[in-house]
């Protein structure tokens, strides 16, 4: 036997053996040898790189990724959730659970003026949150203004109350909507003894937990009747907002219309904020994370597996 025709014998054996799943001695029987051939054959297989074994460590992975998107955006902290989910709840699920554990992490670093926006993801780090002594003297503030909308991840005064009443912290909530208002009545609120106080609080906030909302999911969700429409007359290149401060693909705020007559904290103000930390997850968001991620204003961002990739291969592609 000629060495072209040893090789392709080493081909078939390892074929045999790592793609058909064959035992050993299978493939002596089959091919008229030992078992003691088989084995020197496939040694020699992976010493000749004919085979060769990778494994596959997802956490090496998952942490390889998370560093490669902090080294395109200002971030500091990327926790990337493994998995890929079908099922958009069990996703979101399956982040607020890993989000309470670093919430608790954060706390601990005596983070304790904490401010909270809506949205489905926070909603759901609301729910997974335990009881903690770390947080018995906090102080919980909602973010934005009481919305009109009836879903409960849109009552922000509620999940400061189920927030502060699982981990023990001090509720403190805004009696004020959200918008938009008409230029009289902005005005009319924002000379309020409520307002002066939320806007002092707002001024002390250690650690905000936000969402991040995708414009292109506008019929999935909607912080005020006509949103959609406003949005569409005012600003075409909008992608993404954070508290109802809306961005760009390139991370620069456009103040609509509608919103520069919303309460909500001041996006100076949240810049200042110690701790940002985002809570997102599913493909349809990749555009708002990344306009996110350029304002510079989160320093600490949790998302699922698919997401993750989404964003990655979005650099790739265009080098944003």
């Amino acid at each position: 036997m000629n060495d072209t025709e040893y090789l392709q014998k080493l081909v078939q054996v390892a074929r045999l053996y790592y793609e058909e799943n064959m035992t050993q001695q299978a493939i002596s029987k089959k091919l008229g040898t030992t078992r003691q051939s088989i084995s020197k054959m496939l040694s020699e297989a992976r010493e000749r790189s004919i085979v060769e074994i990778k494994i596959n460590d997802v956490e090496t992975n998952l942490s390889k990724a998370a560093q490669k998107i902090k080294e395109i955006f200002p971030i500091q902290n990327v926790t990337i959730v493994p998995g890929h989910f079908n099922d958009d709840a069990l996703a979101r699920k399956m982040l607020a659970q890993r989000a309470a554990l670093y919430f608790d992490d954060l706390c601990r670093e005596g983070l304790h003026k904490i401010g909270i926006s809506w949205g489905r993801s926070v909603y759901s780090f609301v729910e997974q949150c335990s009881e903690s002594s770390l947080l018995q003297r906090a102080d919980i503030f909602p973010l934005v203004g009481a919305s009109s909308q009836a879903a409960a991840y849109f009552m922000i005064n509620e999940m400061v109350r189920m927030l502060s009443e699982k981990t023990g912290g001090t509720a403190h909530f805004i009696n004020l909507p959200l918008g938009p208002l008409s230029p009289e009545d902005y005005e009319l609120f924002t000379r309020t003894q409520a307002y002066a106080e939320i806007l002092d609080q707002w001024q002390e906030i250690d650690l905000a937990v936000i969402g991040i909302g995708a414009i292109g999911n506008l019929k999935h969700r909607s912080y005020y009747p006509g949103e959609s429409e406003l949005l569409a007359e005012d600003c075409a290149n909008i992608i993404g907002d954070i508290c109802t401060h809306y961005f760009d693909l390139q991370g620069r705020i456009t103040e609509t219309i509608g919103a520069a007559s919303m309460i909500r904290i001041p996006f100076e103000n949240l810049a200042k904020v110690k701790r940002v930390l985002a809570l997102v997850n599913g493909n349809e968001k990749i555009d708002a994370v990344t306009g996110a991620l350029k304002l510079g204003i989160v320093t600490d961002i949790i998302i699922d597996e698919a997401l993750a990739e989404g964003i990655s291969s979005l650099f790739l592609r265009r080098r944003v």
